[in-house]
């Protein structure tokens, strides 16, 4: 009986960033800094879901997935800093969310909060990638940028309902993508998707997009932009495939 209450008792005071919720595993700044600080790496597949801001510290990246199937949902809450303005942020080289610069993974998907105050806000390396729900702000460098090393390219990205506003370039899809209903906004260039140079993978489509105050608004090198509305900002490249407005007019 005594075992059995000792038992219980140190069950109980163990913390609460080790229990997952639905199957989903808890993270928080205080979870991190257990875990032995930044970057938290995710090294196995499964769900993930922030319960707190995380703020690394500068120059230091907040996440790293070192793993395929992984599931990463932001819970409403920021990585980075949250009241980071341009031309202020100091973590200028750090990444919000990266998946390996030399090794490919698969089957990421990231959505529902705010990256801010970084030098890139999420670097996905391989193919099969979901980032949804996302607000993407104020980086010295990229908003989000997914490529393939080893000389593939991706060929199956979606980036949807995502708001990405101060960027060098807000999205960078070395391959195909469907890239639909998000906002781009006051960035060096927009989006950029497609790769010309590859005949094996699907073109990217580019549709329901609002483009605002960028300089280049989008380039597409494979694929086309269907009911798009840009306001400023040049569209660079790729097929005009109807329903799009510039500055107010239908897009020639």
């Amino acid at each position: 009986m005594k075992t059995t209450i000792l038992n219980v008792f140190a069950v109980a005071l163990l913390p609460a960033y080790l229990f997952a919720v639905d199957g989903q595993v808890l993270v928080s700044q205080a979870s991190v800094t257990a875990a032995g600080g930044y970057p938290y790496v995710i090294a196995q597949a499964g769900s993930y879901k922030l319960s707190g801001n995380l703020t690394p510290p500068n120059n230091v990246d907040a996440v790293h997935i070192n793993s395929n199937n992984v599931t990463l949902d932001l819970n409403g809450f920021t990585i980075g800093s949250a009241t980071c303005v341009p031309d202020t942020c100091g973590a200028t080289n750090a990444y919000g969310v990266t998946a390996s610069h030399t090794q490919p993974y698969y089957n990421i998907t990231i959505r529902n909060g705010t990256i801010s105050g970084l030098g890139v806000g999420v670097y996905l390396n391989g193919d099969s990638f979901t980032l949804e729900d996302l607000h993407i702000r104020n980086l010295a460098s990229n908003g989000i940028f997914v490529t393939w090393t080893g000389g593939n390219t991706p060929g199956s990205v979606i980036v949807r309902r995502n708001t990405i506003d101060g960027a060098s370039a807000g999205l960078v899809v070395t391959g195909g993508a469907l890239v639909t209903n998000n906002t781009f906004s006051y960035n060096v260039t927009g989006a950029s998707v497609g790769n010309e140079f590859s005949s094996t993978i699907s073109p990217a489509l580019v549709m329901g997009n609002t483009f605002f105050s960028n300089f280049v608004s989008l380039a597409v090198y494979s694929g086309g932009y269907l009911n798009n509305v840009f306001s400023g900002g040049a569209v660079v490249y790729g097929k005009n495939l109807g329903g799009n407005l510039c500055n107010n007019a239908v897009c020639p």
